[in-house]
């Protein structure tokens, strides 16, 4: 699978971000992509699958502390899959501060199955 990708779940348009694995930089680039894709889509509309790196640094969460605000006008929802406890401090903080629709699910299919629904 792609690491940014549209699927199609119970006939509801996901958009999969995969960040496991990546490294620093690479993490920053996919986010920024994903940001791309994020804002080509109308607001409110975007149902946001994110499966994490494990090895989430400060500059990682400074990064998406800083991406929370802006893509809040475009993301319907967002669930989180196999989060760290830093990943959940992080997610849980922006979905406080930013108003965000947001979820942490032990697995994608439970994860999809949330989006859908909504």
């Amino acid at each position: 699978m792609a690491r940014l990708e549209f699927i199609t779940y119970s006939g509801h348009r996901i958009l999969r971000v995969n960040l496991s694995g990546l490294a620093t930089d690479d993490f920053v680039a996919e986010n920024e992509k994903a940001l791309r894709m994020i804002f080509a889509e109308p607001p409110g509309s975007v149902r946001l699958l994110t499966l994490p790196t494990k090895n989430l640094n400060e500059r990682m969460a400074f990064a998406l502390n800083r991406w929370a605000p802006r893509k809040a006008t475009h993301v319907l929802a967002e669930a989180l899959v196999g989060a760290t406890a830093f990943h959940k401090l992080v997610f849980l903080g922006n979905k406080a501060r930013h108003s965000l629709v947001r979820e942490v699910f032990e697995d994608e299919k439970a994860a999809k199955d949330w989006l859908a629904s909504l």
